[in-house]
């Protein structure tokens, strides 16, 4: 038979091994040198920075978009 139990005791929980993107890091290392606080929330420029180029301009798009309409 079978053992489909899993075991999670190995499995590393733990930040210290976490991958970062270097774009990431950067921008988390650099975002205090700015003076006047991001218009973006750290949790979603976080996700944006992780996307893909044809997510990133989709969200461009959209947020040009929203300029626009605002703007009106």
């Amino acid at each position: 038979m079978v053992d489909t139990h899993l075991n999670y005791e190995d499995v590393d929980i733990s930040r210290e091994n976490h991958v970062v993107p270097n774009v990431l890091k950067n921008y988390q290392a650099n975002k205090s040198a700015f003076n006047n606080p991001s218009p973006i929330d750290d949790d979603v420029m976080n996700w944006l920075l992780q996307q893909d180029d044809e997510t990133r301009n989709h969200i461009n798009e959209v947020i040009r978009h929203f300029m626009a309409i605002k703007h009106d």
